[in-house]
């Protein structure tokens, strides 16, 4: 993706929005852009926002699900959240953070438990 094109937009997203851990060291290549980075037809930004260029991939919220099982079992997980015009895809870390989603009826998500990617119906 070193030669991908850059899609302008409102939206500003450099590789990581912790100003502490400042972008990755150069002899990863991996290209930092703010705004939206467009490859048809998707649109990687950072922000989760619909956009008229293509399907939305970001980051941001750190989604996650919360499980209930028998009794009073209970699991919060990251997830995959893939709504109709927007894909967030889950943070993974100590000090990410994770936000539970409210999935609309027709999105999809899938749970990260261990070494598995479990869809949640």
């Amino acid at each position: 993706m070193a030669d991908a094109p850059h899609g302008g937009g409102d939206d500003t997203g450099a590789c990581n929005h912790d100003a502490r851990a400042g972008d990755p060291p150069s002899e990863l290549d991996i290209r930092c852009v703010d705004g939206a980075l467009v490859e048809p037809p998707f649109v990687f930004t950072h922000r989760p926002a619909p956009s008229e260029l293509g399907y939305v991939i970001c980051g941001h919220i750190h989604p996650s699900a919360r499980l209930s099982g028998l009794g009073r079992d209970r699991v919060r997980l990251p997830c995959f959240w893939f709504a109709s015009a927007v894909a967030v895809l889950p943070a993974f870390g100590e000090f990410t953070g994770l936000a539970d989603v409210s999935p609309e009826v027709g999105d999809r998500v899938w749970v990260v438990a261990d070494e598995s990617v479990i869809e949640v119906r």
